[in-house]
């Protein structure tokens, strides 16, 4: 059986919603195509071997665990909750050699910086260009903030993949676009360097009906708002535009990246418009699954997105999505007029009433948004196709 070693770092279930999940999805595609996985952390120069259950690891986020939210407009109240941290797994003190498989791959650039064994590299992700555009001076999202070692630990990363990956995996063209642009590599990097979709075509489900105009309110969901990056500021001003009369609820996930303070103060302000407001600081995969079906709309209109998964797993629920036309954003948004300049709120505002009280129909939704979706996916390249597994799976057969 061809074999496959992703290197990981330690707490990789727990750490960077985004990275574990890309790094499940290529798990998983590997595993299709006949490929026996194994995990293996940097520990001073050498690799550690674990031993971790990919269908536990699913199963656990799947599970329904009735997340309850932390702050709700009903008690204006943070609630303190335990969230067990996803294990299924553990570290041994046996060290692997790179030359021991048929592929490698490394899962993020800042794992470079403890120290990689001589070996082959196969392929090396790239997720965003954040931290090394904040530092280079090219991102500015309007707050000053500490990256400077983030980014020193990505471009020890970046330079290793250079030298070192026979291939360096993009999640999206706009990466590859900025990755190349900030390094300015030579053709053969160039020719390396590819993009791939790490989303796959899932089981849609079957699109909520959505309430009655004049019946339960329509459901406004925003993930991960709390951030700077994530147009923080865009947001509030533009929900500030919004008519108190306008009914809908609204829905938050994702813990802050703001002070606590400033973020409870917002969550005020929503609850003085009379409007349902949840915030779950903490959410399982399986809440925010719920909370995708349950949902009239996403907003998402981050500054920059090295992918934006929530706008495709937004869709996958037939949810349209008002995100930026910035960065990758636009290349997953199956609603191109719903992608607009960040800046403008009061714009943002009007279009979020429009499609939450039906006064905008041109927009895709429900079956016609997920057919857009699967037809996106099925044409965009995938992890196997830009690291070649059918053809690898030729050649060790």
């Amino acid at each position: 059986m061809k074999t496959c070693l992703l290197i990981v770092e330690r707490d990789f279930l727990n750490l960077h919603v985004g990275v574990r999940r890309v790094i499940l999805h290529c798990w998983q595609e590997l595993e299709r195509r006949g490929y026996r996985v194994a995990v293996a952390a940097p520990d001073a120069g050498r690799l550690r071997l674990g031993q971790f259950d990919l269908r536990r690891i699913l199963d656990s986020a799947k599970r329904d665990r009735a997340d309850a939210p932390q702050w709700t407009s009903a008690n204006r109240v943070l609630r303190r909750t335990f969230f067990p941290k996803i294990i299924h797994g553990r570290w041994t003190t046996r060290v692997v050699s790179l030359d021991d498989y048929d592929l490698t791959i490394i899962t993020n650039p800042w794992l470079c910086r403890s120290g990689l064994p001589e070996g082959r590299i196969s392929a090396a992700i790239v997720y965003d260009m954040v931290p090394n555009m904040i530092a280079a001076g090219v991102l500015d999202f309007g707050r000053p903030l500490d990256v400077y070692d983030f980014a020193h630990a990505h471009d020890v990363g970046y330079q290793f993949y250079q030298a070192r990956a026979e291939k360096i995996l993009c999640i999206s063209e706009s990466t590859r676009h900025d990755f190349l642009g900030l390094y300015q590599g030579d053709a053969a990097i160039r020719r390396k360097t590819k993009a791939f979709l790490p989303y796959s075509a899932p089981a849609m489900p079957a699109p909520k009906r959505r309430p009655p105009l004049d019946g339960q309110n329509r459901r406004l969901l925003m993930v991960n708002v709390l951030d700077p990056r994530k147009n923080f500021e865009g947001v509030r001003n533009a929900l500030s535009s919004v008519k108190v009369g306008v009914p809908f609820d609204i829905d938050i996930v994702g813990a802050e990246r703001i002070a606590l303070p400033e973020a409870l103060r917002f969550l005020d302000e929503l609850a003085d418009t009379g409007r349902d407001v949840r915030w779950y600081r903490q959410a399982s995969d399986a809440c925010l699954a719920r909370l995708y079906a349950d949902a009239d709309l996403l907003m998402f209109p981050s500054l920059y997105e090295g992918l934006g998964l929530p706008i495709l797993e937004a869709q996958t629920y037939g949810v349209p999505v008002i995100c930026s036309n910035l960065s990758s954003c636009p290349e997953i948004n199956m609603n191109p007029e719903l992608c607009l300049d960040p800046g403008a709120h009061s714009l943002m505002g009007s279009m979020m009433v429009n499609i939450l009280t039906e006064q905008a129909a041109s927009q895709a939704e429900g079956g016609q948004l997920q057919a857009r979706l699967a037809g996106y996916i099925a044409s965009t390249p995938t992890f196997s196709d830009v690291l070649g597994l059918d053809e690898a799976s030729e050649r060790v057969a």
